[in-house]
């Protein structure tokens, strides 16, 4: 029984010829992701910066606008984000401010 394989044992596959094709795809992506990283920068999320995250769910919508002020009224800066029945809460550790 012989063994899976991908091409006949007397193929004759030239890969070598898309070589520069290759290399230059490869830059190409390379200088787009090193383009993006020294302008847009990193995002970094809650699982770098620390913190706490907290989802409050409403019955009915509730107004973000007055989650957000309550929140501030009681140091939490920078909460909550998002849609008005699930309201996610990201909070940064005491003595950091989330920008």
């Amino acid at each position: 029984m012989k063994p899976f394989n991908l091409f006949p044992y007397d193929s004759n596959v030239d890969f070598m010829r898309l070589r520069y094709v290759s290399i230059a795809i490869a830059a190409l992506i390379m200088f787009v992701a090193i383009g993006a990283m020294a302008t847009k920068g990193f995002n970094f999320a809650l699982d770098f910066t620390g913190g706490t995250v907290t989802e409050l769910k409403f019955a009915k919508p509730a107004d973000v606008d007055d989650v957000r002020q309550r929140l501030a009224a009681n140091g939490f800066e920078g909460a909550p984000h998002g849609p008005a029945i699930g309201v996610p809460i990201v909070v940064a550790p005491h003595g950091h401010n989330r920008a």
